[in-house]
């Protein structure tokens, strides 16, 4: 979540990757006025990896949660994930066993669908039993 995670270990992590000459899609660095959705879709199913940095209050973004669902389907529909998870001050007990203290957004589901909870649930399951 942007907030906890972009001003240290996604720009620190980005610059190592661009300076061995690996392109990053990072949504901070989008131009002004873009369509945030359409061009964090078309990063997804273009990327070849998919890195996932889950910090403590990830989970509370429905934005973050459906892109975890998008990167889990593309790898799973690729038949073999291509996806990076850093688990940044949490615990991936914590997300697999998904801890109502740590504040998920499909436990509180202001505004989200029992069918968004749930796909959001199975995605970050899924993404805390891979290896990063």
């Amino acid at each position: 979540r942007g907030p906890d995670t972009k001003p240290n270990v996604v720009s620190v992590l980005s610059g190592m990757l661009r300076s061995k000459g690996i392109t990053c899609f990072v949504d901070y660095q989008m131009e002004y006025g873009t369509h945030a959705n359409s061009d964090i879709d078309a990063a997804i199913r273009s990327s070849r990896v998919s890195i996932v940095i889950i910090s403590p209050d990830f989970a509370t973004s429905g934005w973050c949660l459906d892109e975890v669902d998008k990167i889990m389907k593309k790898a799973n529909a690729s038949g073999k994930p291509k996806v990076l998870p850093i688990f940044y001050n949490v615990e991936p007990s914590t997300v697999r066993h998904l801890i109502a203290d740590k504040g998920y957004a499909f436990d509180k589901g202001p505004g989200s669908t029992d069918e968004e909870q749930n796909r959001w649930a199975s995605a970050l399951k899924e993404l805390s039993l891979l290896r990063g």
